[in-house]
């Protein structure tokens, strides 16, 4: 089981992820190589965890079908120009998912949000209520981020994949 966070900055879920789940593999990808270097300390002492730099759009695009069961993104760039969650990324995750594979979102940004639900609300998603990540279970918190605390989770969406 692998599990993808996109664009995991300082938020260390991957690593409390991999901690819970030491038969589990994960891998994180940020877009700032220096954030990639700056973890990659912490991901050596994990062997289930590899980081990647690089932009996740190409990037996704090289994952085998089928072969993620679970996809994070916290809070993910809101600036338009910048903004990699589009029609095409959608149908990329859909293909790298396994079976009920699912995906977690969660940002502060309202006008993305709403761009976001539009893309998952056709009929191979299936909206799903929000789960807690297992190290947050006993927490007001969504994800327990940094990012979190900063901006607030104000709108998340968790979709399995419909077979």
């Amino acid at each position: 089981m692998t599990e993808l966070e996109v664009g995991f900055g300082r938020s260390c879920v991957l690593f409390k992820l991999a901690q819970i789940y030491p038969e589990r593999n994960f891998i994180g990808v940020e877009l700032e190589e220096s954030k990639v270097n700056r973890y990659d300390w912490i991901a050596r002492r994990y062997k289930n965890v590899k980081l990647i730099a690089g932009n996740i759009t190409q990037i996704i695009t090289m994952i085998e079908a089928q072969s993620i069961a679970r996809v994070h993104i916290y809070f993910p760039t809101p600036v338009p120009n910048l903004r990699y969650i589009d029609a095409d990324f959608v149908y990329e995750l859909y293909r790298i998912l396994e079976i009920s594979g699912i995906i977690k979102i969660a940002t502060d940004d309202l006008d993305y949000f709403r761009l976001i639900e539009e893309l998952f609300f056709n009929s191979i998603w299936a909206r799903m209520p929000w789960n807690h990540l297992e190290y947050e279970r006993e927490s007001r918190s969504l994800v327990g981020t940094g990012c979190e605390e900063q901006y607030s989770s104000k709108y998340y969406l968790e979709c399995r994949k419909r077979i």
